[in-house]
């Protein structure tokens, strides 16, 4: 599923936003997108933001991420967030693309990401949230 998440992002311009298993199909080892009726198309210049987080992010440059989150962010409107705690919970969060063998059967990361995100949600404020 990330894979095909990352692919949506980095070689098509339709993105599922509405994940869950019926929208998938697991056949032989492959995924399939099965259902498109909650895909968005969005414009270059958005999907390479948003590359550029994942990029940053994969490769521990906070200070890059937060900058480009904080443009991303303000064109909506005002924010407020704690930064450590935001790092951490993407730090987190994206750990299973840093792992050769991330065993989801096996993981804790939902657990261990749950506080992170209501602290988070708790801790923050968005005057308009992005869509997107």
């Amino acid at each position: 599923l990330f894979r095909l998440f990352l692919q949506e992002i980095f070689r098509g311009h339709l993105i599922q936003t509405d994940s869950h298993p019926g929208n998938y199909l697991y056949r032989n080892g492959e995924i399939f997108l099965i259902d498109f009726g909650a895909c968005l198309s969005y414009p270059e210049k958005e999907l390479a933001q948003y590359r550029g987080l994942i990029k940053e992010l994969y490769n521990g440059n906070r200070e890059s991420f937060m900058k480009l989150l904080d443009e991303i962010i303000t064109k909506k409107g005002k924010y407020q967030i704690d930064p450590d705690l935001l790092w951490n919970y993407c730090e987190l969060a994206a750990s299973p693309l840093k792992s050769p063998d991330f065993n989801w059967g096996t993981t804790k990361l939902p657990d261990e990401l749950l506080p992170l995100a209501n602290d988070l949600v708790m801790k923050s404020s968005i005057e308009v949230p992005p869509h997107d």
